[in-house]
């Protein structure tokens, strides 16, 4: 599990989505047709760029334009979406956690219904206001461990058109289901540590 723990909180994450959307939108309406490809390509690398170098709302936006497509632009391919949401996830954009709701609804639930779950949120300040982003970003953490996601492999994929489909989806849901008992025993080691210090 990560100990890198800078967050960006889900409102000042979707501030800078919006700006970052609403600049590439713009530039693809005021660029004339012929030279939108060459224009775009060049805005694209660099976003590209500032994902790979760490940029979370980069990083959350390659995930929404992935997921989307951009006529002409960008194909829509869902791996590509997953990868980045979950990396932004990961990295501490709420934002990205925010998105991911319904992938991550089961090991939520998972996870809240433990009979020890009262301890686990004890001892790891969790709270009706942040269970969600706290959990999540384990469970995204956990994922990225275990595919292996970084930006730097995403990178090198040729970016392709796969339209979102069960079987492109089930590499992820197995991970998800690898990723909670690892969060839940990274959870409880928060106050099984603590009980064997008051021993």
């Amino acid at each position: 599990m990560s100990e890198n723990i800078s967050i960006m909180k889900s409102n000042e994450a979707k501030q800078k989505f919006m700006e970052l959307r609403q600049k590439v939108d713009e530039l693809v309406e005021k660029t004339s047709l012929n030279v939108l490809d060459e224009v775009f390509a060049e805005e694209f690398s660099r976003i590209y760029t500032e994902a790979t170098l760490g940029n979370i709302v980069c990083q959350d936006y390659l995930g929404y334009i992935f997921k989307r497509g951009k006529k002409g632009l960008v194909p829509e391919n869902i791996d590509l979406s997953m990868q980045w949401q979950i990396l932004a996830a990961s990295n501490g954009n709420d934002f990205s956690i925010d998105r991911l709701a319904i992938f991550l609804n089961s090991a939520y639930d998972e996870i809240v219904d433990l009979p020890d779950f009262g301890d686990i949120k004890f001892y790891n300040d969790i709270n009706e206001n942040n269970y969600t982003y706290i959990i999540g970003r384990l469970i995204c953490d956990a994922i990225v461990d275990i595919l292996q996601i970084n930006a730097l492999n995403i990178i090198k994929e040729i970016p392709d058109t796969l339209l979102f489909n069960q079987k492109s989806m089930r590499v992820y849901e197995n991970a998800r289901q690898q990723a909670v008992p690892i969060v839940i025993k990274f959870l409880r080691s928060s106050y099984t540590t603590q009980e064997n210090k008051e021993k």
